[in-house]
């Protein structure tokens, strides 16, 4: 029987901090639930009550964006908060490091790596990367969605040119949101340190687009692989 407002019992979803760089894991915050209007008591507005999460910058930086006509590619200059970040070369390396910059088909493309990844051992739960709406200019968001039972990956937060011939501008705020999630179901989210057969599902996929282009084949044999059970 079709129902005007589905009520999913919360699936049971960790995450955790994965990165081959030497960056300290604290300085990345917490995915936390976004907060609605619950108390309006709207049928509708409660049906998305345990779907919406949100991470917030781990950065405090003002970036602009320029394409360099010389070389073709998407250049980009910044000025982070001194205040907050202390001027070393480590802040440097962050942002650098962090923020990476495309090209495709005439389409510039921006991306800020981040890196969280989900588990879960419920088969059928997909996540979906939402607009934070940042304060920016010639630039929009990218989505992006994908079934996190299968596939352990980071999530980016990514943006496109708007106009080739203008410069674009982004501001990342340690306070605000950065990037937004979408759960297909209400889900019980929780940070966990990663154990040795998690890691090992992480590791058998993670950067594989950067050796293959299409993963279809490889997809189906990386899910054979998978544990039955990860949490």
């Amino acid at each position: 029987m079709h129902k005007l407002f589905n009520k999913f019992k919360r699936i049971d979803v960790i995450y955790g901090i994965y990165t081959e760089r030497n960056t300290p894991s604290s300085l990345f915050p917490n995915v936390t639930e976004t907060k609605t209007n619950y108390d309006l008591k709207c049928p509708a507005v409660n049906a998305t009550s345990g779907k919406y999460y949100e991470v917030n910058s781990f950065i405090d930086v003002d970036l602009e964006f320029n394409v360099n006509k010389g070389t073709d590619n998407l250049d980009f200059k910044y000025n982070f908060n001194t205040s907050l970040h202390p001027t070393f070369d480590t802040v440097h390396d962050l942002i650098k490091s962090h923020i990476i910059t495309g090209k495709k088909d005439n389409q510039y493309d921006i991306q800020i790596l981040l890196p969280y990844l989900f588990l879960t051992d419920d088969k059928e739960i997909e996540i979906t990367t939402l607009s934070p709406n940042l304060p920016s200019e010639n630039l929009s968001f990218i989505g992006g969605s994908f079934n996190i039972y299968s596939w352990a990956r980071s999530l980016n937060s990514s943006y496109v040119l708007i106009d080739n011939n203008k410069s674009a501008k982004l501001k990342l705020s340690i306070d605000k949101p950065m990037l937004k999630f979408f759960f297909s179901k209400p889900i019980n989210l929780e940070y966990k340190m990663f154990n040795d057969k998690q890691l090992k599902f992480i590791k058998s996929n993670y950067n594989i687009v950067k050796y293959r282009n299409n993963i279809n084949k490889i997809y189906k044999t990386h899910l054979k692989r998978r544990p039955k059970k990860l949490l």
